[in-house]
């Protein structure tokens, strides 16, 4: 073997290497649609408690068990729109650089994000059973925090 093969060896092994323990990432646009959801998503519920000609003030309405199926409907909808989103964003990417969307280290992300994500959403369908309505989004909060540092610690 001589100089050159073993060059080209190196980089195919380097080339293996960066395939197999990169995730393929959503782009940008993906990220503010799926924030764009979000807002679209908060401002609906806001119109739907305190109506289009509402003022920012002081408010006294609260949630009751008539506004969570509406306000259930809306986080499932907003849901289901950014994971199709960002699953095609995501796949849209992988066939733009030749590679494929589920690799080793896109299924080590999808298992650090569900274990906190599912454990957060069965507490705050806990909560939303027993009526403690004001703690649903703090829980969400944490859990979808703890979710993301997982996801840092495992690919920094």
């Amino acid at each position: 073997m001589n100089h050159k093969d073993l060059i080209d060896e190196i980089g195919h092994i380097r080339s293996l290497m960066e395939k197999s323990s990169k995730f393929m990432s959503i782009s940008g646009l993906s990220g503010v649609l799926i924030g764009f959801y979000a807002l679209i998503g908060a401002g609906t519920a806001y119109a739907y408690i305190y109506g289009g000609d509402a003022v920012f003030a002081y408010r006294d309405q609260y949630l009751n068990a008539d506004t969570i199926p509406v306000f259930t409907f809306i986080a499932l909808l907003v849901l289901l729109a950014s994971i199709v989103t960002g699953y095609l964003m995501a796949l849209r990417k992988a066939k733009q650089a030749r590679q494929s969307v589920w690799n080793p280290a896109s299924k080590a992300l999808l298992q650090a994000m569900l274990i906190p994500l599912i454990t957060g959403g069965t507490i705050s369908l806990i909560f939303l059973n027993n009526g403690n309505y004001e703690l649903i989004a703090f829980t969400f909060a944490c859990f979808l925090w703890t979710s993301s540092s997982f996801c840092l610690l495992l690919f920094v």
